[in-house]
């Protein structure tokens, strides 16, 4: 079950889908496009269980494209996600407001609320319970 709701809420709050670009939000703007790592990434069923993704050897990178388009590729150790390992790959779309990053994945189960990063500098960072898992996630433009 853990395996389930981190590979949902991580690719979730990862991956944006053109939903987003129907909303009262700007396009995205091309400061933001670029490549983005994870510094920090914990995901558990809640902040204070929540375990670290890279420090179990996992890995997060988002490439942003001045067009709104995304690429996600993201891995989850074994011990993380319950199982075996997870490897997680996609693309879709973004749209932006201001600092707030939207992502929107219209795939995954309709219960879960859309997910905001929040653009500052070269990083973005989210945090957000979500059907039962606590993910934080901040990355940093390479």
């Amino acid at each position: 079950m853990r395996r389930i709701l981190a590979a949902r809420l991580s690719i979730f709050l990862i991956v944006a889908a053109t939903l987003g670009a129907c909303s009262d939000s700007t396009a995205p703007t091309a400061s933001l496009a670029g490549t983005y790592v994870a510094t920090t990434y914990l995901s558990g069923t809640s902040a204070a269980t929540a375990m670290d993704v890279l420090a179990a050897g996992g890995a997060d990178t988002l490439v942003l494209s001045s067009d709104g388009r995304i690429a996600e590729s993201a891995h989850i150790p074994a011990e993380i996600a319950g199982g075996g390992d997870l490897d997680i790959t996609g693309t879709a779309a973004w749209s932006q407001d201001g600092e707030t990053v939207t992502v929107v994945d219209p795939f995954a189960d309709p219960r879960y609320e859309a997910a905001t990063f929040v653009a500052r500098g070269d990083s973005l960072s989210a945090e957000q319970v979500s059907g039962g898992a606590y993910v934080k996630l901040v990355l940093h433009r390479r």
